[in-house]
């Protein structure tokens, strides 16, 4: 029940509504429940500036008869609904808190679930009392009213109604937003009576809803009483509420296409709909040109909020101008807008409007602006508008306002004309900047073919290879220097070459059989060198070698244009503790040298042969010999990361 789609009515957006004079007029809705009990949600768009009570729709008796039924009005100039459900006491919502006899069309909805009563203006719960009961029944045999108390024959409504509607159910806040700003076609079984007030003529009010009864019009001075409504009233709509809408954005597109966009919405808005109607415009528009076949509307709670309005036509401006009105039953006038490449845009907009595009049809017009779209390296291009029709100046994007401009580097270039209306056209035309390459697999293997590619920008060139071939493709088997002359439609012409290497497939290799190494020592592998050839080794370099620091299994891939190898060499590194030294100071062999990768994270300890201490160190630094007397020694290494030792004997030769 949420959702219900709309179509156009046989009058656009709110149509037509009646004007209650306060004191003898109303219609009649007939005596029928039209199957409501317990709930039950009233709705009517109201304008009114009188603070006596006073009631839009009354199904209602009092206490001395049948003390069922609801009524939906305003007292004190606040929005008021009340009832009686068979209890023995008079229900009631309690006031909105917005006050709505300010002579400014408002949305007014009453809701009874049971024991809850509900008031809402403007789409948002203003009021809403618990009462301690339950299985209440509103019906009553007296008639439904609109614009009076029917029992009493009193509190008559004083000012416009439009749009009364009726459900047999207990609408939820959501739903009276979804609804409160359209139409409702197809109607659903909830919907009991639904009264548009959209007749020209005649004393009758047509009841549109599931069960319907029509209303007849009472002591209304005219036989047609029927007027324009101001009602914010469309086919479409959407909605946006909250405290801060500040960064809403609401978007709406119209049957023909047209968007309609509101944001930029003040902190003083708590609440908006955006709405379209898809028809015309029934107000006369005083301007000559075409006028659009939808309009939207924007309804905004409070009057001193403020958003912007941007209106996207489907088809374009072409010089299109943007009307507003401040409601469905005002006069349309010009505004001045602030106009982009698609949209009029309206800023600071307060309370409510409704918006339609009005334009004159330049399509027929030949706007064009013509000159030559590709630059030569080094040249330049003339581009000049073309325009017929009486345009009284132009103005290009890069400030120029001749009617022709040379340009000598590639870009869009756009033309702004504007026409003794004031409206104007613009016209781009893009120069690009004759270009040529060639692209394709340089490099060759051996029994195979390579495809060059010569592109073009823009497209449509000729080709000529220096082989003769005049396609934009070549096939090569043979290395070389290739280049390609190409000649665009303007005439001028670009070369570019390529040299074709010839690639052997990289052989199948070996690093070398696995091996165990020294701690310390490096291993350089190498790959096989090749033109052409890429190497990516397991550490992520890229050289033909790789210098083996530290043990581990090394794998290079080889890749050439024509294939891939990959081979891989496994180095187990352990400890070189050499078992003699010659300190003789010929630069070899001088000092107990142990081959770690990191110097110093061994602990040392040295004994001569009768087991006494000669020399420890906690951080050995492979200079211990040169002034060791000859003989045999007994050494201890400890390594505190691995907490593991090595011992062994050592001679010192001199």
């Amino acid at each position: 029940m949420c959702c219900y789609s709309a179509a156009a009515q046989s009058l656009p957006g709110a149509g037509n509504a009646l004007r209650f004079n306060g004191s003898s007029t109303y219609i009649n809705a007939g005596v029928d429940n039209r199957g409501v009990t317990s709930r039950i949600t009233v709705e009517a768009w109201i304008k009114t500036r009188s603070e006596a009570i006073q009631f839009a729709a009354t199904k209602y008796s009092n206490s001395n008869f049948e003390d069922r039924g609801f009524q939906l009005g305003t007292s004190a100039g606040f929005a008021i609904f009340n009832g009686r459900a068979g209890k023995g006491q008079y229900y009631g919502s309690g006031s909105s808190r917005t006050y709505v006899a300010d002579g400014r069309w408002h949305h007014i909805a009453g809701v009874c679930d049971d024991n809850v009563w509900k008031i809402y203006v403007d789409g948002t719960l203003e009021s809403t009392t618990t009462f301690p009961y339950t299985n209440g029944n509103l019906a009553s045999t007296y008639a439904l009213s609109l614009g009076s108390y029917f029992v009493l024959n009193n509190w008559y409504f004083d000012g416009d109604i439009d749009e009364i509607r009726v459900w047999r159910a207990a609408l939820t806040q959501d739903q009276i937003r979804t609804n409160m700003c359209r139409k409702i076609s197809p109607v659903p079984a909830e919907l009991v009576a639904y009264y548009s007030f959209d007749q020209t003529s005649g004393l009758t009010a047509i009841d549109k809803g599931s069960v319907p009864t029509n209303g007849t019009l009472s002591n209304f001075s005219t036989s047609s009483p029927w007027q324009p409504s101001g009602a914010a009233i469309g086919d479409v709509s959407v909605f946006a509420y909250g405290s801060d809408l500040r960064a809403t954005r609401l978007n709406l597109a119209a049957a023909n296409g047209d968007s309609g966009i509101v944001r930029n919405i003040s902190t003083q808005t708590d609440g908006v709909q955006l709405y379209a109607v898809n028809q015309a415009s029934s107000m006369v528009i005083p301007f000559s040109g075409t006028t659009s076949p939808v309009y939207f509307g924007v309804f905004s709670r409070g009057s001193t909020g403020t958003y912007d309005f941007r209106l996207r036509p489907a088809g374009g401006l072409l010089c299109t101008s943007l009307y507003e009105r401040p409601a469905s039953d005002g006069a349309w006038t010009n505004t001045v807008a602030t106009s982009t490449s698609s949209s009029l845009l309206l800023t600071q907009q307060r309370y409510r409007a409704e918006y339609t595009q009005v334009g004159a049809d330049l399509r027929a017009l030949p706007v064009t602006v013509l000159g030559d779209t590709i630059l030569c390296a080094g040249g330049s291009v003339q581009l000049t508008a073309s325009i017929s029709g009486g345009a009284n100046s132009f103005r290009w994007n890069t400030g120029a306002v001749a009617q022709t401009i040379t340009v000598t580097q590639p870009g869009i270039y756009s033309m702004t004309a504007t026409f003794p209306s004031g409206c104007t056209i613009t016209r781009s035309r893009q120069v690009v900047q004759a270009d040529l390459r060639i692209t394709g697999e340089t490099i060759l293997c051996e029994g195979a073919s390579s495809t060059l590619r010569a592109v073009s920008t823009p497209a449509g060139a000729t080709f000529r290879w220096n082989n003769g071939a005049t396609t934009s493709d070549l096939s090569v088997t043979q290395p070389g220097t290739y280049s390609v002359t190409t000649t665009f439609s303007n005439g001028c012409t670009s070369t570019r070459q390529v040299v074709v290497s010839l690639s052997k497939a990289v052989p199948a290799f070996a690093l070398g059989p696995d091996t165990t190494v020294c701690e310390g020592t490096p291993l350089l592998l190498r790959a096989p060198v090749g033109n052409a050839y890429t190497y990516l080794w397991s550490d992520g370099s890229t050289g033909s070698s790789l210098l083996a620091r530290q043990g581990g299994t090394y794998t290079v891939t080889v890749r050439s244009g024509c294939n891939t190898q990959t081979a891989s060499r496994t180095l187990t590194a352990q400890l070189c503790v050499p078992n003699i030294i010659t300190p003789n100071k010929d630069g070899r062999n001088d000092a107990f040298v142990v081959a770690s990768y990191n110097v110093g994270e061994w602990s040392l300890a040295i004994y001569n042969r009768w087991g006494k201490e000669v020399y420890q160190t906690e951080r050995y630094l492979n200079d211990w010999g040169a002034s060791a007397a000859p003989g045999v020694y007994y050494y201890m290494l400890r390594r505190g990361t691995t907490n593991s030792a090595i011992k062994g004997w050592l001679e010192v030769v001199r």
